[in-house]
């Protein structure tokens, strides 16, 4: 969808997770939706713009769009943002500041459950 064909070794996931540690991952939705059918107890967390114009208005400052790519980006994010509904958590991507605090709020809650999850298997 993004004529890029990049990704994560799934053998790098599964070393990291065997050392206990917590992998987070940055990937579309085709990805997203891959991981969460082979990790089914994977947290998603979908990141929104706050509406497609402060998209279109963030992407084009940026100044490293041809009109083209941009309007492909526009149309993919909107396609993508129905999958919204089947991840775990929505953040929308309005202050930086508040995002990545209910970005923190949510690892920490989920890491949270994660360990009484695995005290409560070792009775």
């Amino acid at each position: 969808m993004h004529d890029h064909l990049y990704g994560t070794l799934r053998s790098d996931v599964e070393s990291e997770l065997e050392k206990g540690r917590h992998v987070v991952l940055e990937i579309d939705v085709q990805g997203a939706l891959q991981v969460k059918k082979e990790f089914r107890d994977s947290i998603m967390v979908f990141v929104v713009p706050p509406d497609l114009e402060e998209l279109e208005k963030r992407l084009s400052g940026r100044g490293t769009e041809k009109s083209e790519t941009l309007k492909r980006r526009l149309r993919n994010a909107k396609e993508e943002m129905m999958f919204s509904g089947s991840y775990d958590y929505v953040v929308v991507n309005d202050k930086i500041d508040r995002a990545a605090g209910e970005l923190t709020e949510i690892f920490k809650s989920e890491i949270r459950k994660s360990e009484r999850s695995k005290d409560h298997d070792l009775l």
